[in-house]
């Protein structure tokens, strides 16, 4: 004696022993009307169809999100090297103002940091030969003026 059971519901359609026959493990014994395995391949073929459709979309959202990605991957290499030469130009800006700089802080010590004493010198100097210079164009001019008068 044994219980049988089917895998899947539905009516029978044939019998394929009689009662009290010795079936062995495996055979079919009776088979089922084919309402319930048509419904069940229907359906299977409206999953495959489904999964087929879901498996296109989400490919084409990832590729699409792969081309975004890189359009943004793309414009932040472009703002990459925009920064990249304005911070080279600045370097070379801030090279030539630390060259004046360094030139201007030369010039002013030249001009603020001369000798008092020597400078002094300098001006009397000139004040001498500026007097001179004034005191023998009088005396040749006097000595003309005589003469011509």
């Amino acid at each position: 004696e044994a219980n049988l059971s089917a895998r899947m519901p539905g009516k029978i359609k044939k019998i394929h022993y009689r009662e009290g026959a010795t079936v062995p493990k495996g055979s079919v014994i009776v088979t089922l009307s084919g309402e319930m395995a048509e419904a069940a391949e229907a359906e299977l073929e409206a999953v495959e169809k489904a999964q087929a459709y879901l498996t296109d979309t989400i490919q084409k959202r990832f590729e699409r999100g792969i081309t975004d990605f890189q359009k943004y991957l793309d414009k932040a290499n472009e703002a990459l090297t925009a920064v990249g030469n304005r911070s080279l130009r600045l370097e070379l800006v801030e090279n030539r103002l630390n060259a004046q700089m360094q030139s201007f802080t030369e010039l002013t010590s030249l001009n603020e940091d001369a000798d008092l004493a020597e400078l002094a010198i300098r001006l009397k100097s000139a004040e001498l030969t500026y007097d001179a210079s004034l005191a023998s164009t009088g005396k040749m001019l006097s000595t003309t003026l005589l003469n011509y008068l």
